[in-house]
């Protein structure tokens, strides 16, 4: 317990009588990406609203690093940085100037904070130029540093994808999962794109009609044990698994594919993506997490 980011206990919420929150349940540790999916109209944009403070449970308890945001909202706040669907930037002024006047609202923020949340973020190069000449990847990264500049211990993303073509996808995948793995941020992603879920999160939680009516790691979700990877260099991979892994992978259709135990999947990709090989998609051909959550909520959109 004392290694929980973030506890829901029991959490419902009422609004103009309707139940829309029905007593739910989850947490995140440090150093866990949590995916919280759902149809649309299912409570999730409801649930991270009362996360994020826009919104408060009608019964139950949000604690964020032992401070109930119902009794101590500004303490729980703190460890909190949020994206919620696209950042709120001025184009007109820099990238460096939209953090600065960010900062000053903030007594914790210098400039060092400012810099190294750059850095961290690969923004150096580019965060004195107007924001009106970034790509939607570039943006999403500065609002990215917004979140992170007051050293969050849990960041919530909602929607953190949305628009991005497929590069910016899978860098803004591998920044997630090193800031989780080096800073131990606990990270709560709220995302449609199902299979980016299944790639980035290490436990994803559904909810339907206000229930959440899964919560499980994610190699446990997918009972599969054949995995398919997608890497650029296909026969270093293959003897990068062999030797490393005693794996023996066959090329199909320009894929990796192995019979594995999943219980050593993430260990496997750490280790791929630390060798250099850019690993573009990794997915179980038997069962994916889609087609996981399609039959749990009885074939709704996720919005």
């Amino acid at each position: 317990m004392e290694n929980d980011v973030l506890r829901i206990e029991n959490v419902t919420k009422t609004i103009k009588g309707k139940s829309i929150i029905k007593g739910i349940d989850f947490k995140i540790k440090a150093g866990e990406i949590f995916g919280f999916l759902g149809p649309n109209g299912a409570g999730k944009s409801t649930t991270l609203r009362m996360i994020v403070g826009l919104s408060k449970p009608t019964t139950g308890r949000i604690i964020i690093c032992g401070y109930s945001i119902s009794n101590n909202y500004m303490a729980a706040m703190q460890h909190v940085g949020c994206i919620i669907e696209n950042p709120d930037l001025y184009d007109y002024i820099s990238g460096y100037k939209n953090l600065e006047m960010l900062a000053s609202m903030s007594k914790n923020v210098g400039h060092y904070d400012l810099m190294a949340t750059v850095v961290n973020v690969g923004m150096e190069n580019r965060i004195h130029d107007k924001v009106s000449t970034y790509s939607l990847g570039m943006k999403q990264r500065l609002g990215l540093a917004q979140a992170l500049m007051h050293h969050p211990d849990l960041l919530v993303l909602d929607e953190p994808m949305n628009g991005l073509d497929p590069q910016g996808i899978y860098m803004f995948r591998m920044l997630i999962k090193r800031l989780a793995e080096q800073e131990q941020i606990a990270v709560l992603v709220s995302s449609h794109l199902i299979s980016e879920v299944q790639l980035l999160c290490d436990r994803v939680a559904i909810i339907n009609d206000g229930l959440i009516i899964k919560d499980t790691p994610i190699n446990e979700l997918i009972p599969s044990s054949e995995i398919s990877w997608e890497v650029a260099e296909l026969e270093k991979g293959q003897a990068f698994l062999a030797s490393r892994f005693n794996i023996s992978a066959l090329i199909v259709d320009g894929r990796l594919r192995a019979v594995i135990d999943l219980k050593g999947l993430a260990s496997i990709n750490a280790a791929l993506i630390a060798a250099g090989f850019e690993l573009k998609t990794v997915s179980s051909p038997q069962q994916s997490l889609e087609s996981l959550f399609l039959g749990l909520t009885g074939h709704q959109k996720i919005m």
